[in-house]
């Protein structure tokens, strides 16, 4: 629906990451909601392994975005296709840390 972009935030000496919701969709009154809705829910969340949310927002032509904390490193598939397959432990204490993150998303009622 978007795109994410990488930005520095120098008055808090960080990077952020920026959502923003596709131009091609801002005619679409439901998106539009839907993204604000994802935005609000995700900004209440505080699960050491999701990214915060600090601002969302629209500005004046429209445009949509929400500006969320910067996660340096890998993902899963990365890891997975450098290292090759994951040792059990190693693989049920990730799936642990998402399953925690996704607890928390769903009480909030975002998945």
């Amino acid at each position: 629906m978007g795109a994410v972009y990488k930005a520095d935030q120098p008055d808090m000496n960080r990077h952020v990451a920026i959502k923003i919701l596709h131009p091609r969709y801002l005619s679409r009154a439901d998106l539009v909601s839907r993204f604000r809705r994802e935005a609000r829910a995700m900004s209440h969340l505080s699960h050491p392994n999701t990214a915060r949310v600090f601002l969302y927002g629209q500005l004046d032509d429209g445009a949509c975005y929400f500006v969320m904390e910067y996660l340096e490193g890998r993902n899963l598939a990365q890891v997975v296709r450098a290292e090759g397959p994951m040792e059990p432990r190693r693989a049920c204490r990730i799936m642990a840390q998402v399953c925690g993150a996704l607890d928390e998303a769903h009480r909030g009622g975002i998945v």
